[in-house]
């Protein structure tokens, strides 16, 4: 993984967790969290649940976690929280902006009206 989009929310205590998503090499996506300078946990999913990751990361927003930005993940999971990375490109879209997959929508009328 190299580039992801990253949360963070503090606890009132000063302590800090985090969460990110980024697109890997094959196209899948993946997702880590973790204490903050360090994502050690990691689930994948594949690249036809962008909006459920996207979706999610809305609701990190909604619970309380701040967008950092984009940020180069090595693979054991660590960032340099200097250095931003300098292309978000190889990143999927916003993270804010939620991509719907009507495929997936269930109209109850049956297939063929539209």
């Amino acid at each position: 993984m190299s580039n992801v989009y990253l949360y963070r929310y503090t606890h009132p205590d000063g302590t800090a967790k985090e969460w990110a998503w980024g697109l890997l090499e094959n196209g899948d996506i993946e997702v880590r969290w973790g204490s903050a300078g360090y994502l050690h946990q990691n689930q994948r999913y594949p690249y036809h649940q962008q909006g459920k990751i996207l979706a999610r990361a809305q609701a990190k927003c909604n619970k309380g976690y701040v967008f950092i930005g984009v940020r180069h993940l090595n693979a054991s999971g660590r960032y340099d929280d200097h250095s931003i990375a300098a292309s978000a490109s190889s990143i999927l879209r916003s993270p804010i902006t939620p991509v719907f997959n009507f495929s997936m929508l269930d109209s109850e009328i049956p297939d063929g009206w539209f």
